[in-house]
């Protein structure tokens, strides 16, 4: 695949098979599943280092 992006950036009529972009589509879900799912995690964390119940939601008051 490495050597597709390569030719891709440098080849001025390039195409990509129809069953190389369902595999960069699917790819690139995965990815987004991956991220979304840190991202919620991570969040989480930060959240609950932030927030303490006889704060409030905001913080200190």
């Amino acid at each position: 695949m490495e050597d597709e992006y390569l030719d891709s950036r440098y080849t001025p009529g390039y195409t990509v098979e129809s069953i190389e972009l369902d595999t960069i589509v699917s790819r690139v879900q995965q990815l987004l599943e991956l991220a979304n799912t840190a991202f919620v995690e991570r969040m989480r964390i930060i959240e609950s280092s932030f927030v303490n119940p006889s704060w409030g939601i905001h913080g200190r008051t």
